[in-house]
């Protein structure tokens, strides 16, 4: 990892010549980077990366010629207009995607983020639960917070007016995370749109360090 930080602070971002590999390398690199911080300023000190101050937003990263913040990071990731990100880029905390073992790569990006975000979805702890009987469909509120780049208003008034939208009725989500969505659950979010709810969201930091052996998500 330390290796791969290294590389990542003097790479040339004209060596990035397509958007699949521009997509892989900050999904890689925002990963990294929080690893890297977790290790250094989490683990064994704080039960949740939302305990250091600044972690999100204040410590700097060489990158790429320049310094970032893993918020700086993740934009630039959004900016590439693919909301699948949000399932490959990790917080290191309990409701968030799992870290996958592989590193993404242009080639094979469509599979990979295919994969984590039919696997977050079908993980009812972290993605997605469906009531039967009720009809109603509770998800991560990573929908909510990003709802812009799931239905295609990701900036400005646009995305303050898809949030206010998911956050009354989820309508416009509902398509998307039929997509990836367990078989039946897709079936019946088709034919009956079910009311769709949010899930809290646990910033405790994924590790054995805060979940026992037994119950570690």
């Amino acid at each position: 990892m330390n290796r791969f930080l290294e590389q990542t602070a003097n790479i040339s971002p004209n060596l990035l010549t397509d958007r699949p590999e521009q997509l892989a390398f900050w999904i890689n690199t925002y990963n990294a980077c929080t690893l890297a911080d977790v290790l250094d300023t989490v683990y064994g000190k704080h039960e949740s990366v939302r305990q250091v101050r600044g972690f999100f937003n204040g410590r700097k990263h060489a990158i790429a010629g320049e310094q970032l913040t893993l918020d700086d990071i993740e934009k630039r990731a959004r900016d590439l207009h693919d909301p699948r990100i949000h399932f490959a880029i990790v917080c290191a905390s309990t409701s968030c995607p799992k870290l996958q073992r592989f590193a993404y790569t242009g080639q094979a990006l469509e599979r990979q983020l295919d994969q984590a975000a039919t696997e977050f979805l079908a993980d009812p702890k972290r993605g997605l639960r469906f009531d039967l009987e009720h009809k109603e469909l509770s998800v991560s509120p990573i929908f909510k917070w990003y709802a812009g780049d799931f239905t295609g208003d990701s900036s400005g008034a646009g995305s303050l007016w898809a949030r206010a939208k998911a956050t009354v009725s989820g309508g416009e989500l509902l398509d998307f995370i039929a997509r990836y969505a367990p078989d039946d659950v897709a079936q019946a979010i088709r034919e009956n749109r079910p009311a769709l709810h949010y899930f809290s969201y646990d910033w405790s930091l994924n590790s054995l360090n805060t979940h026992s052996a037994g119950t570690k998500p």
